[in-house]
């Protein structure tokens, strides 16, 4: 019961709560979950949006102090219940042994024998209700190309976000039996007991992580886990409109001897087999190539879906940051130093300080891009995903007459983390330590978060991807890889003069993804 109210308190207490101060950087700080940080409590998940959550960072315990005695002053009614909610939670945090630190030594991958180590999985005794990545799980689910060549984990988190979208559009429209080759039929009963708006849009994929992997050697079938933590809006027939956030568990599983689609393929839903239009599955099996399509033998099916939470929540555009903390250790994956020599010797032009100089271009135009609400400028560096992702923040912003103004960006240091190759694919993965000017203003010039003059330091992993055919030095230059006339790029992600598509990593680095320091997960 306590748990229940203390994850409501937020909502209820906002209204309430006197200003914060708030971060909200690109990347790093917007309130995804629609909740407030008290001294650094993970309300509603607990995890980054690539990173537009921001929870603060714990030593905000002042904060919360504040609150309460300045409500068990003026509003009595709501402070005494909430004085008793805290004190509740606390105890029971120090019951089950709650610590700040986490312990990042847990390791996975493939074993001798060319199958997945069970190092990552979720243990069975996991809270149901409250599940969290493991360290190591995303490099185990990368390691299924031992048994799939063209296996990709960038392809395969772009196919999840679309298919995301794509369900929850389909229950609106109730279409949600066509896609019976991707979602099983307990996955569809769970959906099916949801309300049935008119129409579902705003779709946002804050957070995705790989819990677990199943890949048993002879096992027929291999199996992930995946945790959503996602908004969306809902438009009723009377056309009032409500947004949503919600934690969602999707169970996959696909047969062993399946073969990924090539990345043209990722993101369109017709027939696993053939590519025929999903209209023509009739009863689980296709008409044009006349197989049984509906059992994963092809591609990947959901079989079952849990929601773990559904409330009508809005995403904040600015929250509480909380006090500064010391930052954690770079988390640096096993191998990735010999990966990135092997990377060298493929490429000989190939150098980590021209890479750190295209991270530091990509790092400033995006801070730029975000704080004058002009996302277009972003285009040339960023992956399609991500950059559709972050359009939805941009318009959020220009909604509501908001600002986030980020000034003086700086990155002192770059770390490598990670470094993958796959059969489309080189990715780096390093960890980025900056500083930066950063509040939200509205149109009128009003401060409504944040401190004009003070830096604030952050620390963030980011992703870079390029195709693996590509050679040369990265570009810390403005201008189009292919023709190299000044760069200017059209919402499709193309060259204006050439037509290059610059945006799929074909020609030069371009950012895939970026987590928090506390929600990275190796």
């Amino acid at each position: 019961m306590i748990r229940r109210w203390w994850r409501r308190a937020p909502a209820i207490l906002a209204p309430l709560a006197p200003a914060a101060l708030a971060l909200a950087r690109v990347g790093g700080g917007h309130a995804f979950s629609g909740g407030h940080s008290f001294g650094g409590g993970h309300f509603s998940g607990g995890h980054s949006f690539g990173g537009h959550v921001s929870y603060g960072g714990g030593g905000g315990n002042g904060d919360l102090l504040f609150l309460l005695v300045w409500l068990l002053a003026g509003h009595p009614v709501v402070g005494i219940p909430l004085l008793l909610i805290v004190a509740g939670v606390l105890v029971a945090s120090k019951g089950r042994g709650f610590s700040a630190g986490r312990d990042w030594s847990a390791s996975g991958g493939l074993g001798s024998d060319g199958d997945l180590d069970d190092g990552g999985v979720v243990p069975d005794d996991l809270q149901p209700d409250a599940p969290a990545p493991v360290p190591g799980v995303r490099r185990q689910v990368a390691g299924l190309r031992s048994l799939d060549a063209h296996f990709s984990i960038v392809l395969f988190e772009d196919f999840l976000y679309a298919l995301y979208e794509e369900v929850h559009r389909a229950r609106a429209a109730g279409t949600i039996d066509r896609l019976a080759p991707y979602l099983a039929d307990p996955a569809r009963a769970t959906l099916a007991a949801l309300d049935q708006p008119a129409k579902v849009d705003g779709v946002i994929v804050g957070g995705l992580h790989f819990l677990s992997v199943s890949a048993l050697p002879q096992a027929p079938k291999v199996g992930v886990k995946v945790r959503f933590e996602t908004n969306y809006t809902e438009q009723g027939a009377d056309g009032k409109r409500q947004t949503y956030y919600a934690v969602e568990i999707w169970d996959l599983v696909r047969a062993r001897n399946a073969r990924s689609r090539p990345p043209e393929q990722t993101r369109v839903f017709t027939c696993p087999c053939c590519g025929g239009p999903l209209a023509d599955v009739v009863a689980g099996r296709c008409s044009y190539c006349g197989n049984e399509v509906t059992t994963g033998a092809f591609d990947w099916l959901v079989e079952s879906i849990q929601i773990l939470e559904r409330e009508a929540r809005a995403p904040l555009l600015f929250s509480d940051a909380g006090t500064e903390v010391a930052p954690l250790p770079t988390r640096v994956a096993p191998g990735a130093a010999d990966r990135l020599r092997a990377l060298q010797a493929r490429d000989p032009a190939f150098a980590f300080e021209g890479f750190e100089a295209r991270v530091n271009l990509v790092f400033l135009e995006l801070q730029a891009a975000w704080s004058e609400r002009d996302w277009k400028r972003a285009r040339p560096f960023t992956s399609d995903r991500l950059f559709e992702d972050w359009s939805h923040w941009i318009e959020l912003y220009q909604r509501e007459r908001v600002r986030n103004a980020i000034e003086r960006p700086h990155i002192s240091r770059v770390d490598l983390a990670d470094v993958e190759s796959d059969a489309y694919f080189d990715s780096i993965t390093v960890r980025l330590h900056a500083t930066a000017i950063d509040y939200t203003i509205n149109d009128a010039g009003k401060r409504l978060s944040g401190d004009r003059s003070h830096e604030r330091p952050f620390w963030e992993y980011w992703t870079l991807i390029r195709g693996v055919a590509v050679q040369g030095a990265a570009s810390a230059e403005k201008k189009c890889p292919q023709c190299g006339a000044e760069l200017s790029i059209n919402m499709a992600g193309q060259c204006e003069y050439c037509k290059a598509e610059v945006t799929s990593g074909a020609f030069d680095w371009v950012l895939s993804r970026i987590e928090q320091d506390e929600a990275y997960d190796g």
